[in-house]
């Protein structure tokens, strides 16, 4: 009997910094804030900083090392993610708009750590593209022709999980999203094996956008540890 491995877990898109305290004390090992204006979860640079510097107080009082904060942008510029990013003292930068490999490399050469974005489509050989320039880890997303992320949308475990498999052969740290909720967040790593998991709208105050439930949090939480704290039976 092999342990399952440590799922990294992800909660986005927070707006208040009682949202961050609550993701710290069930457990998280990264919180996310919204930096781009079209999105409804957006805050500004210094809103976002106040929950930066809740979350790293948070952290340190219940003595938490590692805990790493994300700002997401999609369809910016250069100077702007830079700009935003230093003002909000993020440790993370995601590209969630498409970004180019050029914007990657100035980002990972100001320190700070990338993810990159990928909607998979489709399932099968080649079906996962070559990423040239290695990121910190790479998240798998679902989207609609008007929304790039948090959408509620679920993505085909099938297309997922062959996707994963073609980026960990490439050595990168995969993160699932799309739709995730407590509900099914275990059965659905059980099937996918991602490095790592990331939640927004299903961890949500339904019809409140960015306002986060709690109790949610905790269970969605709960849910992954559990799946960890399980041992997969040995190979035939």
């Amino acid at each position: 009997m092999s342990r399952r491995p440590r799922v990294w877990v992800k909660v986005c898109g927070l707006t208040r910094p009682s949202d961050v305290e609550a993701a710290l004390r069930a457990g998280v090992d990264a919180v996310g804030v919204v930096l781009t204006r079209r999105s409804p979860r957006c805050v500004t640079p210094e809103q976002a900083a106040v929950l930066v510097e809740v979350a790293r107080r948070a952290a340190a009082e219940a003595g938490r090392v590692g805990v790493v904060t994300v700002g997401v942008f999609s369809g910016e510029d250069d100077v702007t993610i830079l700009d935003r990013a230093r003002r909000s003292g993020v440790d993370a930068v995601q590209l969630h708009g498409g970004e180019s490999d050029e914007t990657q490399a100035r980002l990972s050469a100001e320190g700070y750590a990338v993810i990159r974005t990928l909607w998979p489509s489709a399932p099968g050989p080649g079906a996962a593209p070559d990423v040239p320039v290695p990121p910190w880890a790479v998240l798998l997303d679902s989207r609609t022709p008007s929304q790039a992320g948090g959408t509620g949308r679920r993505l085909d475990p099938a297309v997922a999980a062959s996707w994963v498999g073609r980026l960990r052969e490439a050595g990168l740290r995969v993160i699932l999203a799309g739709g995730l909720s407590a509900d099914h967040v275990a059965g659905i790593v059980d099937r996918v094996r991602p490095w790592g998991v990331d939640v927004s709208s299903g961890v949500e105050v339904p019809g409140r956008p960015g306002v986060k439930d709690p109790e949610a949090v905790r269970a969605f939480v709960r849910a992954v540890r559990a799946w960890e704290d399980e041992a997969d039976a040995p190979s035939a």
